[in-house]
Order: C-alpha cells, then sequence, then structure tokens
C-alpha cells in the first residue's frame, strides 16, 4: 500500500516461550491453570477456553484468590501465597523491548521517501554538474 494508506502493523519478531512447570510442581493451585493456559485466555482471545478452564469463578478458586480483595495481604507486606505464585507462575512483568542502536535507528531515517528522494535528487544534480 502505499499514498495515504498507512502502513499495517508487523508482528513482533520477538516471540517468549512460556515454560510450564509439571503439575507436581503446580500444588497449590490448579493444574489445570498453568502459565501457557492463563496466556492463552489473552492472545488469542478465547470464550471457549474461558469456559474450559471453569470461567471467572473457576479461575478465581484455581488461583485462591477473592474476586473482592484480591492477594490478601499478610505480614511483611507479601500476600498470602507469594512464594508459591512465584515459583510456579513466574514475576507479573511485560518483557522488555531490545532498543534499537544508532546505525539502525539512522538507517529507519533514511529509508522513509522523503529523505531518500531528496538523496537520489542530490545524487544526480551532482553527477550532471560534474560531467
Amino acid at each position: 500500500m502505499c499514498g495515504i494508506f498507512p502502513r499495517r502493523a508487523q508482528k513482533p519478531a520477538e516471540t517468549y516461550q512460556i515454560v510450564d512447570p509439571s503439575p507436581d510442581q503446580m500444588a497449590p493451585f490448579s493444574r489445570n491453570l498453568t502459565p501457557s493456559a492463563l496466556y492463552n485466555l489473552v492472545d488469542p482471545k478465547s470464550f471457549d477456553h474461558l469456559r474450559s478452564l471453569g470461567g471467572t469463578s473457576g479461575i478465581l478458586e484455581g488461583l485462591q484468590t477473592d474476586p473482592r480483595v484480591g492477594l490478601a495481604d499478610a505480614e511483611g507486606g507479601k500476600p498470602a501465597g507469594h512464594d508459591d505464585r512465584l515459583r510456579v507462575y513466574g514475576e507479573n512483568r511485560v518483557p522488555g523491548k531490545v532498543p534499537k542502536s544508532f546505525l539502525a535507528l539512522c538507517w529507519a531515517a533514511y529509508t522513509v521517501r522523503p529523505p531518500l528522494a531528496l538523496s537520489r535528487s542530490s545524487r544526480s544534480s551532482s553527477s550532471r554538474t560534474f560531467h
């Protein structure tokens, strides 16, 4: 596509592998609620998959979470079962993007149409004046 139509967004080249613990390592949580099963609720979104996990109430029960309070605080500022959650599900953070190098940023800026067209026209005009 060209002209006034924007470019389509591309899927990221990086994919993150989700490692599921073995069923005996899932205790005290439901064995059906592996990290990959929870990820599949988000990408792609699937109501059938949500129903197969027992719906919202099944997920809350399997994760031992109260729908009104969430994760109850224990002494020390950590929620109850924090160590088990960290062991089974890992940290709750989005992986960061790898920053582009300065050269990659320069190349991306150069390959945009206006600078590219100006560069071509300057080369052609300079070649005409020197010959």
